[in-house]
């Protein structure tokens, strides 16, 4: 793909281009992370001129065939937080961008390249007829209520009858699951599949909001058209019916029940997810504000929301701040209803601007819509204060 990007003025950070193609669950299945011009970095960039980065996404071995949604961003740096976008009239539209769609048929045919993209931690055969080259945790941490994400890597080394057979996935812990699942092992399986095709497939474990913290093993099992355990091999005549993935590590969140006590009172209702409380300014210094925000939960959704405080003089926007709240480490998959949240915002101010209101939106990423404010604090999508 080509992307087009105009430099508004010179002296620029040195930004890295982000792009992606993203499912309907929101996993991603080919991305870019580098310079736009590998050789030329944007804090050379001369202000006005129309540059052209061209970038290659690769889709993982084994994508499935669909459409994906594709998504950019910009993020400056080392650092791994994208920058707020805005849109042509000036609107912020978060901290990523769709493109629109792109419908690909999988990367099901062998490449040279997949050998070494794909790991092969485990290397099982079963008499589905695939080789399980590995499943591979997206992380090996994760808050009570989130979901991980496990991939699985297979080739075909045989066609037969793929649905009917299932994967199982535990967290468990002295022998006790703390989290279990069950999926189709491939959904949807191709047509036309032949010997030494690719396949791959995520599944979601949802972590329950009561699991203790602490250190669990995740498990794997393969369940057969009897829905008992299918026999694995690695090596002819030594089967194993379960498998090890390896260590994960359950973190229990600093869970707040004290009702906060906010030098700013407030009261905006985020559709039935937050509740704002109030907020706090400062300390302030002459480039930049920092305003803290006291929500109570009131519900959790799997949607990958964000919360944009943004900086306004009169019309015209000065300075945003987006971000998952509480520094990034509360994703609204783990909030439980009656607990509060304190979510940090220091926003970078330009030269000589002093704002006078601040807008509070809460919005989905993946969409950008905005979660509807109600309340005397708020109306339609945002909460709005004055800051003299």
């Amino acid at each position: 793909m080509s992307v087009y990007l105009r430099p508004e003025r010179g002296s620029l950070p040195d930004y890295r281009l982000l792009a992606r193609l993203v499912d309907g669950r929101g996993h991603v299945w080919a991305d870019f992370d580098g310079r736009p011009v590998p050789a030329w970095p944007t804090d050379r960039w001369p202000a006005g001129q129309v540059i052209r980065a061209h970038l290659l996404l690769r889709l993982a071995p084994g994508a499935p065939a669909g459409t994906y949604r594709l998504e950019a961003g910009l993020a400056p740096g080392d650092d791994e937080d994208p920058v707020p976008l805005l849109g042509p009239a000036g609107s912020p539209v978060g901290t990523v961008v769709g493109l629109g769609e792109v419908s690909t048929v999988g990367a099901y045919r062998h490449r040279p390249d997949f050998e070494q993209a794909v790991p092969n931690g485990l290397s099982l055969t079963c008499r589905c007829g695939l080789r399980i080259r590995d499943l591979v945790p997206g992380g090996r941490t994760v808050l009570p209520g989130q979901l991980l994400t496990v991939r699985g890597y297979y080739r075909l080394e045989r066609p037969d009858n793929l649905p009917v057979y299932r994967l199982a996935l535990e967290l468990r812990r002295d022998g006790s699951p703390a989290a279990a699942g069950v999926w189709p092992l491939v959904s949807p399986v191709p047509a036309g599949l032949q010997p030494g095709d690719w396949l791959a497939g995520d599944y979601d474990l949802r972590v329950p909001t009561g699991v203790a913290p602490g250190e669990y093993r995740l498990v794997g099992r393969i369940l057969g058209p009897e829905n008992a355990p299918e026999p694995l091999y690695r090596l002819p005549g030594l089967a194993v019916t379960e498998f090890d993935l390896g260590p994960v590590r359950v973190v229990a969140p600093d869970r707040r029940f004290e009702p906060p006590n906010p030098s700013r009172p407030a009261d905006a209702y985020f559709g039935n997810l937050l509740h704002l409380e109030g907020y706090d300014l400062g300390p302030s210094e002459p480039d930049r504000l920092r305003v803290t925000l006291y929500w109570r939960v009131l519900g959790r959704s799997d949607q990958k929301l964000k919360v944009s405080v943004q900086l306004f003089d009169g019309p015209r926007l000065i300075a945003q701040d987006d971000g998952v709240p509480v520094d990034w480490t509360r994703p609204a998959s783990t909030w439980v209803p009656g607990e509060y949240l304190v979510d940090r915002h220091e926003i970078i101010l330009p030269p000589q601007t002093r704002p006078a209101t601040m807008r509070v939106i809460l919005y989905d990423e993946a969409t950008g819509r905005r979660v509807p404010v109600t309340g005397p604090g708020g109306a339609g999508d945002a909460a709005e204060f004055s800051l003299r």
